[in-house]
């Protein structure tokens, strides 16, 4: 039972943190941690926190809305930390208490109107019960809710069997025989996949890892996943992830070389592929398939339940998966609001640049605020 809501504008306290992270990971989304939201500000020093604490009667943490304030012209706007580079976010609880809670918040966010004109949920699952008992809860002077932008795939493997060759008779069977064909030609080359876990090594491992991104996509005019902010966040946040136990970097090296990158993390049983790099000079080989078939073994040696390839509607992640879930994105405003024009420029603004290409998104991401593709 909800009795209250904090709205957290400065320090975080101790106890609210571990909850927060507890829950994370209970949700096992890492781009709902309390990590990633502090790396995202501090890389942003012109947002501030504006975070929702539920609480029973006991005063416990049962609940977090983790949002940040930010502007768009004379628009207050609140929205999650860096939804432009995570895939799916969340209003952190348990599933029971999901109603009481996102009514709460909603009560919580009325209270605060002058602190904010626009509310933008980004990557929020369609099927999220709570999005509708946070809406339903306002009921004046009412709210509008605007589904803008994309809606976004989201494949994952459900690995509900004991190993690795019973999740691969589950697939067709060209499926299988490409997967055991590549097998035996990366292992006739000798390769070899390292796991990096020392933090000594991260940073310089990192560094290869966007060469080989970069070298993935230079052909085609560039990467939008990696431009120079999100280099710095991933930088950053790849030694808390370290540090936490989450964080999955691998390579596929021949002759002592790395030709393929695969970066992630792994928490609360999802393992979870955020990006690809390989040398096009391997392309031939299949090398970066060769690591994501390795990444799925160790998923499934690891215990993990779930392998989710985040967004992207790629063919390669349709051969694997079993299943998939599907993000969209909201903006809500308080009808009638001055700020609703604005909103509305916002939402035009970003669907535009979706349209454009790769290398010109990479430019202007900043200033326009593009969703990162995991392609």
């Amino acid at each position: 039972m909800v009795d209250r809501v904090d709205v957290v504008r400065s320090d975080v306290t101790s106890e609210t943190l571990r909850r927060w992270g507890d829950l994370a990971i209970e949700r096992g989304n890492v781009f709902a941690s309390p990590e990633w939201y502090f790396t995202w500000l501090r890389s942003r020093p012109r947002e501030r926190p504006f975070i929702l604490v539920a609480r029973d009667a006991e005063g416990r943490v049962i609940g977090v809305l983790p949002l940040i304030q930010s502007r768009f012209g004379p628009a207050r706007l609140l929205r999650f930390a860096g939804g432009k580079l995570g895939d799916r976010f969340d209003l952190l609880c348990a599933p029971q208490d999901e109603g009481a809670v996102a009514a709460a918040c909603a009560l919580a966010l009325a209270a605060h109107h002058r602190s904010w004109h626009a509310l933008h949920l980004e990557g929020v699952d369609q099927d999220a019960r709570w999005v509708g008992d946070l809406i339903g809860e306002w009921t004046s002077p009412g709210v509008r809710a605007e589904e803008w932008g994309r809606i976004d795939a989201l494949p994952y493997i459900s690995l509900s069997e004991a190993d690795f060759e019973g999740y691969l008779k589950t697939r067709p069977s060209k499926v299988r025989s490409d997967v055991r064909r590549s097998v035996r030609r990366l292992d006739a080359h000798g390769a070899r996949f390292r796991q990096i876990t020392e933090p000594a090594d991260l940073g310089q491992e990192m560094g290869r890892f966007f060469d080989l991104h970069d070298a993935r996509w230079e052909a085609s005019g560039g990467s939008a996943a990696l431009d120079g902010e999100a280099r710095r966040f991933h930088d950053r946040f790849a030694h808390l992830a370290l540090r936490r136990g989450w964080l999955r970097l691998w390579f596929l090296d021949l002759q002592d070389r790395p030709v393929a990158g695969w970066y992630g993390y792994s928490i609360g049983g999802r393992y979870c592929f955020y990006l690809p790099g390989f040398d096009p000079a391997h392309g031939h080989l299949g090398v970066g398939t060769r690591l994501m078939i390795h990444t799925i073994e160790h998923a499934v040696a690891e215990g993990a339940s779930t392998y989710d390839f985040l967004s992207g509607d790629e063919d390669y992640k349709k051969r694997f998966e079993t299943g998939r879930l599907f993000t969209h994105s909201l903006l809500i405003t308080r009808r009638r609001h001055g700020a609703q024009p604005v909103a509305a420029t916002l939402a035009a603004s970003i669907r535009a640049a979706r349209r454009l290409p790769a290398s010109v998104r990479a430019r202007g991401r900043t200033a326009l605020g593009v969703v990162r593709s995991s392609a």
